[in-house]
């Protein structure tokens, strides 16, 4: 999980900097000190269990309190972790 805690970090950071310099104004953003301190803020919204280009996928799609809009996705690949994906339309 240390991969995806920190690629969750790295998801929250840009939106705390736009925060911050005022030029987002949407929801509000919650502090989050450091990697091992986002699960309070991430709830799993589904899981995908599917080949992708014929290789064994599971995703596991995260809704975070800083990106209202969309969820964050978990990509592993053969048991091994591949991509936090954040491009994903929240439902």
């Amino acid at each position: 999980m240390p991969k995806i805690q920190t690629g969750l970090f790295e998801h929250y950071a840009p939106y705390k900097e736009a925060v911050d310099a005022g030029e987002e104004t949407g929801s509000p953003c919650p502090s989050v000190a450091g990697p091992e301190a986002v699960w309070p803020h991430v709830t799993p919204a589904h899981v995908l269990v599917e080949p992708l280009e014929g290789v064994p996928t599971v995703e596991i799609a995260f809704r975070v309190a800083w990106d209202k809009e969309h969820t964050v996705g978990a990509r592993f690949q053969d048991w091994q972790f591949i991509e936090l994906n954040g491009s994903v339309r929240g439902q």
